[in-house]
């Protein structure tokens, strides 16, 4: 496709510019707190899109 051939380009850079915490660390973290709720008898609802 060719640029001119473009009315419009949507993109999404909310966190561009952020450092990001490395993936097996959010991972871990994300795995604890789940690992706490449930065991605390709670229920974990993970959106996703």
């Amino acid at each position: 496709m060719e640029h001119e051939d473009l009315d419009a380009v949507i993109i999404e850079s909310t966190y561009a510019n952020e450092e990001h915490t490395e993936r097996k660390e959010l991972e871990k973290h994300f795995m604890t707190e789940i690992i706490e709720i449930v065991e605390a008898g709670g229920t974990v609802l993970i959106p996703a899109f």
